[in-house]
């Protein structure tokens, strides 16, 4: 089954489930945890957000010899995405 759903009430639907059902909670959010999502930013709020992931990578993104930690590398996934050409 295809559900359609935004993001505000499948996080509200998350909340309610954890309170009265946290199983079924735990299972919904895993289900859904690596589906993309698609959305439009203009390229001005696009390279805001990649700015700011930058600074988040310089603060936590990195260990003690300098490499990228777990952190640092989902962030720079995430940077990625946001570059804009």
């Amino acid at each position: 089954m295809v559900v359609k759903i935004k993001k505000s009430n499948l996080d509200f639907l998350i909340q309610v489930l954890a309170e009265r059902k946290p199983e079924l909670a735990v299972a919904l959010d895993e289900t859904i945890r690596d589906y993309k999502i698609t959305f439009e930013i203009n390229s001005d709020r696009a390279d805001e957000v990649r700015d700011l992931i930058e600074e988040e990578i310089q603060k936590v993104g990195y260990d003690e010899n300098y490499d990228l930690n777990e952190k640092g590398m989902i962030l720079q996934e995430i940077s990625d995405i946001f570059y804009t050409k």
